[in-house]
């Protein structure tokens, strides 16, 4: 049913205007061989196929040249993606899907160059969890005895700067080491998934930088209870190239955004923290959850029972439903929030990972986010070339 709606889908579709090319890499196609994974409205060949008379070869050959669906755009004739025929295709190299992003360090992207992530890109009606949340990197540490540990998240912002907290800067005995990014399963490398027709699809290898310069909130107290300013940026050893699988979330830019609670919006976060069972080791594997903001007053009350303060020009509190949190690990990592610009969602960075109950999961208990919106003159004062 699902190849069968699919065709359907492309038929109903086809009749759109072009729109600039974006490709998805390669692929094979059923019509004889090489062919590059593409919106349906970028191969003509198919477009034709499927508006003239199908045999049964014909249908089944257009059912095996879907290569999946970008969902990150809203118009379905952009989300369906099929397999052209190199060939044929109308432009192969204009505007490629993996792009180089501005090596100077002080340039923020502009949105649609950050904050996209194939996050709903399906193979065969499953969810690729390989490409999600490009950004997000894991943070290396050098313990005293030089094993080398993950320890923190964080998210990256532009070619060379990492958005993380402020106490990841710092881990007690354990030396920030480098940053790794275009990570999925912490266990392979490369990281691969299999689609609908066997084919096995991989991610480039992980890239692993080292550090040129750590960066704290100036006004960051890191014996504070209360974790005001914790936001910290990290400067890579060299720059990074964009790719489908590491791409920079884009920061607010707007005062509305900056200066909104976003009270009851539900927002996303992502790492490989450790679950909320006892004594559990982090996740090999990147993992995602939904969370919802909170009033800050509701937040503060919970908060000082336990003698730690909440602060709206500092924090935003999420979650708080048991057993779903981000948790030990996962500090230093983004909270997400996807918004439609342009008919597609783009992923903007609403706080970073700050602390939260011991242990994390705990009903009731929901975890405390650094407030971007408050920070962003700082950093992007901080960035340079």
């Amino acid at each position: 049913m699902f190849i069968f709606n699919s065709l359907l889908l492309l038929c109903l579709y086809t009749a759109n205007n072009v729109v600039v090319a974006i490709t998805y890499g390669p692929c094979d196609s059923p019509f004889n061989g090489k062919g590059v994974c593409v919106q349906i409205s970028e191969c003509q060949f198919i477009k034709d196929i499927v508006n003239g008379p199908l045999n049964a070869d014909l249908k089944d050959k257009v059912q095996k040249s879907q290569c999946g669906y970008d969902n990150t755009f809203k118009e379905n004739s952009k989300r369906i993606l099929v397999c052209c025929p190199e060939r044929h295709m109308i432009d192969t190299k204009s505007n490629v899907r993996s792009n180089v992003g501005d090596g100077k360090g002080n340039i923020l992207p502009a949105a649609g160059v950050c904050g996209t992530s194939l996050t709903d890109f399906i193979y065969g009606g499953e969810k690729t969890r390989i490409l999600d949340y490009p950004w997000v990197a894991l943070l290396r540490y050098k313990t005293r005895a030089n094993n080398l540990v993950f320890l923190c998240g964080g998210s990256l912002i532009n070619t060379r700067y990492v958005l993380t907290a402020a106490h990841c800067l710092s881990q007690g005995n354990h030396l920030l080491h480098s940053v790794r990014l275009g990570e999925w399963d912490t266990r392979t490398d490369p990281d691969c998934e299999v689609d609908i027709n066997g084919k096995k699809s991989c991610a480039p290898p992980f890239i692993e930088l080292g550090i040129e310069r750590k960066i704290s909130h100036p006004n960051y107290i890191s014996e504070s209870k209360e974790q005001f300013y914790d936001v910290g940026l990290i400067r890579l050893e060299g720059s990074v190239t964009y790719t489908n699988f590491l791409r920079p979330i884009c920061l607010p830019a707007s005062r509305e955004f900056c200066e909104n609670m976003f009270v009851n919006t539900t927002m996303e976060v992502a790492g490989w923290g450790a679950t909320n069972k006892p004594h559990a080791n982090s996740s090999p594997v990147k993992l995602s959850i939904s969370v919802r903001v909170w009033e800050t007053f509701k937040c503060h009350d919970i908060y000082k029972t336990v003698e730690r303060s909440i602060d709206s020009a500092h924090h935003l509190c999420a979650g708080g439903i048991g057993g779903f949190d981000s948790c030990r690990g996962d500090s230093g990592g983004p909270l997400m929030l996807p918004e439609l610009l342009n008919n597609r969602y783009v992923y903007f960075a609403a706080g970073v990972i700050s602390f939260g109950p011991s242990p994390c999961g705990s009903d009731g208990w929901p975890g405390v986010y650094a407030r971007i919106g408050s920070y962003v003159e700082w950093i992007q004062s901080s960035l340079e070339p």
